[in-house]
């Protein structure tokens, strides 16, 4: 199922083979060289670390690996094993669930609840490169704790800000 709304969230998610029904999921559109994605990869790995047990938890990188070759596929484990990122981080060759998730940027971020809803399509946390804020996920967090506990996120969701994703040219 391809979801087709700016706004993701309420939406059914597109399934793939790692996500876990009847479980809450997370879903990390991340690649390898995003300065943004390095900028929170310390916090990014400290929540996966919090909720691996609680919530299932996939990073997905889309990107076109030719712009970027530390985005290669197989640049992937070294930079999984480099932030200790304790979830499957996976190659999303064809960028079909980039493209069904209707991403932009890394980082970006999808919270799926047990029935398979986007609950949560937005940003990390308010911190930026450009801020003086430090990178924690209270906002991912804080959707994360909601949706385990099935209440409604009733804030208004900023959208992650980040590079954008490197798409395949297929023509």
């Amino acid at each position: 199922m391809l979801l087709t709304s700016d706004n993701m969230t309420g939406k059914s998610a597109f399934f793939f083979d790692q996500m876990k029904k009847d479980k809450v999921n997370l879903i990390m559109i991340i690649c390898n060289h995003c300065p943004y994605v390095l900028f929170r990869m310390k916090a990014i790995s400290k929540l996966v670390d919090d909720y691996k047990d609680i919530i299932n938890i996939v990073a997905v990188s889309s990107n076109d690996p030719g712009p970027h070759p530390e985005d290669h596929p197989d640049a992937m484990p070294v930079f999984k094993t480099l932030h200790k990122l304790h979830c499957d981080y996976i190659y999303d060759a064809d960028q079909s669930i980039a493209k069904a998730y209707q991403a932009v940027c890394t980082p970006e971020f999808y919270v799926i609840n047990k029935d398979g809803i986007i609950t949560y399509h937005g940003e990390f946390d308010p911190s930026h490169t450009s801020n003086d804020l430090m990178p924690t996920g209270s906002s991912l967090r804080h959707a994360l704790d909601l949706t385990l506990i099935e209440k409604e996120i009733n804030w208004t969701i900023n959208s992650s800000f980040g590079c954008s994703i490197k798409w395949k040219n297929n023509g």
